[in-house]
C-alpha cells in the first residue's frame, strides 16, 4: 500500500492509497469529464477539478473549496475546486492542470461550497457520473492486475 506523509499545522497524516488514487483519476479522466475545451491528454487533470473534488470527498470526506482563477492580468477566467481533508490539510489532485495554461488558482479567495451547489449544474453532474463509471471500472481493471 502507498501513502504520502502530509505535515499540516505541525501534526503529520497520511492518506491512504493517494499514488492509486492519482494513477485512477488519470485513467479515468477524458475529453468528456473535462469541463474545458481545451482537454487533451497531454493535460489530463484540465477541467476536472470541481468532479475530481468530490469524488475525493467521496473517499476521504471533509469540504470543498472553490476559488476564483485568473490569468496572466489577474482577469477572473473561472473556477477552481480541491479539498479540505477532516483534520484541516487541504489536497488538489488536479493542480498540475496549471503547469500548462496561462492561468492560475487565486487560493486567497477560497471560500466553502456545498455538494449540493456543485451538483446543482446539469453538465457538472453529467462529467461527476461519468467520472464515477470510470473510476469504478479503472479500480476494478487495478484490482484484477493486482491478484
Amino acid at each position: 500500500m502507498s501513502a504520502i506523509l502530509h505535515k499540516h499545522e505541525g501534526e503529520f497524516y497520511v492518506i491512504p492509497r493517494e499514488l492509486e488514487i492519482a494513477e485512477m483519476l488519470g485513467k479515468s479522466w477524458c475529453g468528456e469529464t473535462s469541463g474545458s475545451n481545451d482537454w487533451s491528454p497531454y493535460n489530463p487533470s484540465l477541467g476536472q477539478c470541481a468532479i475530481t473534488a468530490l469524488l475525493i470527498q467521496d473517499i476521504f470526506g471533509g469540504t470543498l473549496l472553490r476559488c476564483e482563477m485568473l490569468d496572466c492580468e489577474g482577469k477572473y477566467v473561472g473556477g477552481h475546486y480541491w479539498n479540505k481533508l477532516p483534520g484541516g490539510m487541504e489536497v488538489d489532485f488536479t493542480m498540475d492542470q496549471f503547469v500548462h495554461t496561462n492561468y492560475y488558482p487565486a487560493r486567497d479567495t477560497a471560500q466553502e461550497r456545498t455538494r449540493q451547489w456543485v451538483l446543482s449544474f446539469p453538465e457538472t453532474m453529467w462529467r461527476y457520473g461519468l467520472l464515477l463509471k470510470h473510476f469504478a471500472e479503472v479500480r476494478i481493471e487495478m484490482e484484477d492486475r493486482d491478484e
